[in-house]
């Protein structure tokens, strides 16, 4: 039905993009990126790095960085099409398009696809195996406050510069911060761990 809507030029993606940011589990960057492939994805099946950089003046590896991430969050696939007897890359939005369905009927994503993705993205950059209290915590962050990947880069990139070596107590911290007050929950696992570390 959001193909369809797209392709005949019903579906403000733009904005649904900008008003479900958190949900689609997407940065900034990345959902500048995913904008412009859908900006010419009706008519290109194909990406192509200098055309994105061309357009949105980024640096090239971070598209490219941008990129991967976003067909390992299944944002995209990629597959081959043959005319004439050769073969060419292309891309399909499918996924794309079945997770925006999925947010207007009110179906949570996957919660365990989000902590496995958070996981992986702090082991890489504490570049390190997370402990099992650390992982304990991270899991309550995900599944209990829905906190997402975007508010764990968030969190991250405003603690750039602040410390030396940032750690999972900096990052609880900077995101209990970003709270509201009618959003807080009372999880004793959390506070637990906030007392533990003081």
């Amino acid at each position: 039905m959001i193909k369809e809507l797209y392709e005949c030029g019903c579906f403000d993606y733009k904005e649904f993009i900008h008003q479900k940011q958190k949900a689609l589990s997407l940065t900034n960057d990345e959902a500048m990126v995913l904008i412009q492939i859908l900006n010419i994805y009706k008519d290109c099946k194909s990406i192509s790095n200098n055309d994105l950089y061309n357009v949105l003046n980024m640096p090239i590896n971070d598209i490219d960085n941008i990129l991967a991430k976003l067909l390992e969050r299944d944002i995209y696939s990629i597959y081959v099409s043959f005319e004439d007897g050769l073969g060419e890359e292309s891309i399909s939005l499918d996924s794309f398009f079945s997770l925006v369905e999925k947010i207007l009927l009110n179906q949570i994503p996957d919660r365990q696809n989000e902590l496995f993705i958070v996981n992986k993205w702090l082991s890489e950059k504490f570049n390190r195996i997370l402990s099992s209290n650390e992982i304990d915590i991270i899991s309550s962050l995900v599944e209990n406050d829905n906190f997402t990947l975007v508010d764990f880069e968030n969190a991250y990139n405003s603690l750039e510069g602040k410390y030396k070596l940032i750690t999972i107590k900096h990052l609880v911290q900077a995101l209990s911060k970003n709270i509201a007050p009618k959003e807080k929950t009372k999880n004793t696992m959390l506070k637990s761990f906030m007392d533990s570390i003081k």
